[in-house]
């Protein structure tokens, strides 16, 4: 968070008319902050998350918690304020960046994988308007990939992009993946 601050110290004396709001949505009041100095949207992206490699005997329930407030709650927090103006102008978006890791979940991921899942149980809800792109970057899984290689940033926004026009109106509660093809299932 401080280098988030200092970053955003140097933005605001390069660009001094831009509106920037430094906030976290992992916590409650962040959120809070985040909502008030931004009321409303028409597309929220949840892309926050922490992931780190740590066997299941090793996780500390301290562990779970932070990765389920950072991963989890922190998108959640947010759709739960921007949801009902979206409703009640019968537009607006949220996309969850989950992984494929909620559908395959790492032996050394587990508390990782288990925010990746919930985030695709929480797009999927019908009166959410939410979509969730499963995407993967793990190099060491590349030559399983039918792409066989790493999927580019672009690629992502890509998808982000059509999820979040109007293009895809009839789209809501999938789970899209940009994964290269790692993920061996056909729903």
């Amino acid at each position: 968070m401080q280098q988030a601050c200092r970053l955003g110290e140097t933005t605001r004396f390069q660009h001094p008319r831009e509106n920037l709001n430094l906030a976290d949505p992992a916590t409650e009041a962040g959120a809070n902050v985040l909502t008030a100095a931004v009321p409303k949207i028409d597309i929220l992206i949840n892309n926050l998350g922490i992931y780190e490699s740590k066997d299941f005997s090793d996780i500390t329930d301290d562990d779970w918690r932070r990765f389920f407030e950072i991963n989890v709650l922190s998108g959640v927090r947010l759709s739960r304020h921007y949801m009902p103006d979206m409703l009640a102008r019968n537009w607006g978006r949220i996309i969850f960046i989950s992984s494929e890791s909620g559908v395959l979940v790492p032996p050394n991921m587990i508390h990782y994988g288990m925010t990746k899942t919930a985030q695709l149980a929480i797009a999927s809800d019908p009166n959410l308007s939410a979509d969730a792109m499963e995407s993967e970057y793990f190099a060491k899984e590349r030559p399983r990939s039918l792409i066989q290689r790493m999927i580019e940033p672009e690629e992502i926004a890509n998808l982000v992009a059509y999820v979040a026009s109007p293009l895809s109106a009839a789209t809501n509660g999938a789970a899209l993946r940009v994964d290269g093809g790692i993920t061996p299932t056909i729903v």
